[in-house]
């Protein structure tokens, strides 16, 4: 049975296993070769996240709109 690791893209890559970006923004300094599919359609939109900025006391917030 196969199962999902939840990696940072800035770590060293783990060298089998299908990589998936999860992201709406592609990271800065990371290859394309590096990542097998950008799921963009899955990240938060570009409002939600400028609207969010890191405010931890949005959270509760971000995750309902999200």
């Amino acid at each position: 049975m196969m199962g999902i690791i939840v990696w940072r893209i800035y770590e060293k890559p783990i060298p089998e296993g299908y990589r998936i970006l999860l992201d709406g923004l592609w990271p800065r300094g990371i290859q394309r070769g590096n990542i097998d599919y950008w799921a963009r359609e899955f990240a938060p939109s570009s409002e939600l996240r400028k609207w969010f900025s890191h405010d931890p006391n949005k959270w509760d917030i971000f995750i309902k709109r999200y």
